[in-house]
């Protein structure tokens, strides 16, 4: 039998193609780890913009396991992610960014020490911030 993960995105105004480009991620992972089941929880927190149906039909069109959540108004993160976990029945939850910032190998370290630990972290890579936009790195 498979294991099952819920994988957390929350998501606020992100950039166009961001949906083409979480499929792209998902489906990597979900490939590269063919022994674990993963659902996708998606929760929108207020986004104005790039999360509408057009977006939200694509990945519920490609991807079996999806999941939607739709906040009408930004609140944080965390509380789009506390929304979003209330959702999930399986036994592991991991959180990512809608762009999946982390490497196919950092995310299967962290996903091997689930069952052995209650918690497991991952840490962006100094390239990752290197790349961000100046309006992202002041933030």
């Amino acid at each position: 039998m498979k294991s099952s993960i819920a994988l957390v995105v929350p998501v606020f105004n992100p950039h166009p193609g961001w949906e083409k480009l979480l499929h792209q991620r998902f489906t990597e992972l979900s490939m590269a780890l063919t022994h674990i089941d993963f659902k996708l929880y998606l929760v929108n927190d207020g986004s104005a913009i790039h999360v509408g149906k057009t977006e939200v039909d694509y990945l519920r069109n490609q991807l079996p396991e999806f999941h939607f959540t739709d906040l009408p108004q930004n609140q944080g993160k965390g509380y789009a992610l506390r929304q979003a976990v209330q959702q999930t029945s399986e036994p592991f939850t991991v959180y990512t960014d809608a762009d999946m910032p982390f490497t196919l190998q950092s995310m299967e370290a962290v996903i091997g020490a689930l069952p052995q630990n209650d918690i497991a972290f991952g840490i962006k890579q100094k390239a990752y911030y290197e790349q961000l936009p100046l309006q992202r790195k002041m933030v």
